[in-house]
């Protein structure tokens, strides 16, 4: 990864849904890649801290080895090895399902004194029937879109270097960009046929337990999220000054990963018929270790090329065109960063942030 990429050396991430599957995979290979620490950010807290720990000793167990291995005091690496710490791996709680948790989680985060250069947002529910959340929001579309990017906006100032644990404003500016990467999937192409669903008078999305089609409402998140990805990356951009790192976003599709999320979502959703393709098709899914290469790569390949393609859908590790509505519906896609920025700017951290600007100003990074 390394010697492909940018190097991950000092590099802290934060990867939500890390207990398992595909973000288990994806907090493994940064840690083993050699990132500073990992942070794993999971609602389930006791498989969240058994994923730290297994991460945790794999690393300790690599960076024994690597001093082993033809190391010796005559060796031009030798001591650069020997000094060379493993990766710190913890598990902080978080439920994006409530925004209360997604605060919390964000000040434990400040609590851990740690900067911050990647955050991987691959937590996020499968076809699923209604649901109302606590916040009144339909649960899909809150936990795999406004949770995440409430949790992006809380943790900005972090990504942009303003809360860095050095002060030269310099190193600041030339640091490594930041990246943000939305898992997001295929399926955005089987939204609903408005795409997203959103009230052009009041910006709310529209949704209600009597017209919810759970693969459609799943597909819905996902275009979302494609959508956010390329304005989120031009407003981060056009409101960037001089002294602030870069952050470039991206939306990664990981593939048909074979996951117990997957098998759940086919089986409950699509009823026998759902259970009889998922039987059927399992040869041909992916292993959760090649659903997390996508994201991976999102974190680590070169800033000159990774500014080029800042706001692009990735899939099997490659930029690539969306549907043509996440490519070409540019009022759809500027009403759905409305709902998401408006609907995650009540708290005081997020009021007047660099996204609410912008909204507010009408210039959508343009």
């Amino acid at each position: 990864m390394r010697e492909t990429g940018e190097s991950l050396r000092g590099r802290v991430a934060v990867v939500t849904g890390a207990n398992c599957g595909v973000g288990f995979e994806t907090a493994r290979a940064l840690a083993l890649g050699g990132a500073e620490a990992v942070i794993l950010a999971c609602r389930d807290p006791v498989a969240g801290a058994e994923a730290a720990r297994a991460i945790r000793d794999e690393a300790r167990a690599l960076a024994a080895a690597s001093m082993n291995d033809a190391s010796t005091p005559a060796s031009p690496d030798f001591h650069e090895k020997e000094k060379k710490p493993s990766c710190r791996v913890e598990c902080l709680n978080v439920d994006l399902e409530s925004f209360a948790s997604v605060r919390a989680f964000a000040d434990a985060f400040r609590d851990l004194n740690l900067p911050l250069h990647i955050l991987v947002h691959n937590a996020g529910v499968m076809p699923a029937p209604w649901h109302e959340t606590s916040d009144g929001h339909e649960r899909t579309m809150q936990v795999n879109v406004l949770g995440p990017v409430l949790l992006t906006r809380l943790l900005f100032p972090f990504l942009r270097g303003e809360k860095k644990r050095f002060a030269d404003i310099q190193e600041t500016r030339n640091a490594n960009a930041a990246r943000v990467v939305f898992v997001t999937s295929a399926a955005h192409y089987f939204s609903y046929n408005e795409g997203v669903r959103l009230c052009p008078k009041t910006d709310t999305h529209v949704t209600s337990c009597e017209k919810h089609a759970p693969i459609k409402a799943y597909a819905e998140s996902k275009l979302c999220l494609i959508f956010l990805a390329k304005l989120l990356a031009k407003t981060c951009e056009a409101s960037r000054r001089p002294f602030q790192k870069k952050v470039l976003f991206f939306a990664a599709h990981p593939g048909a990963v074979l996951s117990k999320g997957g098998e759940r979502a086919r089986k409950q959703c699509g009823g026998a018929r759902g259970a009889v393709l998922h039987f059927i098709g399992r040869p041909f899914v992916k292993s959760t270790e090649a659903g997390a290469a996508t994201s991976a790569l999102c974190c680590v390949f070169p800033d000159e090329e990774a500014s080029e393609k800042n706001g692009a859908y990735f899939v099997n590790c490659e930029a690539r065109a969306a549907s043509k509505k996440a490519e070409k519906d540019v009022a759809a896609t500027r009403a759905a960063c409305r709902f998401v920025v408006k609907t995650t700017s009540a708290f005081p951290e997020t009021r007047n942030d660099a996204f609410a600007t912008q909204l507010a100003e009408g210039a959508y990074g343009e």
